[in-house]
């Protein structure tokens, strides 16, 4: 069994693999005494300033109920805005947990099928690449599929209509780096391809499905 210094450590660790090198984090703190939360607060400006972590904020939840919650650091490198228990973070890559899961809920309920071609869901897409004719869900979800990754996201210029992931993807023209299966290469594009499936075979926006399936209640 992992102790609670391990568990908090993994954590900081995760977020310390997205951040940028070029920062230098340095915050001062008196050596904990005996309560939780010093303790966790030692542990994580230890591994904030070990690992060079902007900001960040956690928080636990016991039999339902959130029983801790902070921030610490700040919320960008170009800022000094600091960061809180009620920060809003970009979920990023934690999304495709609930991608993956949305289809393999679909699997099961026999509305899709691992094997499936691609283009035999999606016959709309866009390729000028005839490799393309050979991507499974599977190879999407593995990131077997070939297709490359995204090398600008845009954060800036975000669409909020129901409409642009359908958009975005099907304004693709798909070119592959390499054939289906024969290599791995991550590949955010193919989730986001993903999510259009989900849309589509759902018969919903991606968001509305994936808030069904998961009981998520969002509050803004």
């Amino acid at each position: 069994m992992k102790t609670f210094e391990q568990i908090i450590s993994i954590f900081v660790f995760t977020i310390f693999l997205s951040c940028s090198k070029s920062f230098k984090q340095n915050i001062t703190f008196k050596s904990p005494k005996n309560s939780v939360t010093e303790k966790i607060d030692s542990i994580v400006i230890h591994k904030m300033n070990e690992y060079d972590i902007p900001g960040l904020s956690l928080g636990f939840i016991q039999n339902d109920s959130i029983t801790y919650t902070k921030g610490y650091g700040i919320i960008s490198v170009k800022s000094n805005k600091k960061v809180t228990e009620n920060t809003v973070f970009h979920a990023a890559s934690i999304s495709k947990l609930f991608t993956a899961s949305a289809i393999i809920q679909l699997v099961e309920k026999k509305k899709l099928s691992l094997d499936d071609n691609l283009l035999k869901v999606v016959p709309e897409l866009n390729y000028s690449d005839k490799k393309v004719e050979n991507i499974t869900i599977k190879h999407l979800l593995n990131h077997t599929s070939g297709i490359p990754d995204i090398y600008n996201y845009n954060w800036e210029n975000n669409n909020q209509s129901d409409k642009s992931l359908e958009e975005y993807v099907l304004s693709l023209n798909l070119k592959l780096d390499f054939a289906p299966s024969t290599d791995f290469s991550y590949s955010n594009l193919a989730y986001d391809i993903l999510g259009h499936v989900i849309a589509k075979i759902s018969n919903s926006t991606f968001e509305d499905y994936v808030k069904k399936i998961f009981w998520i209640h969002l509050e803004w």
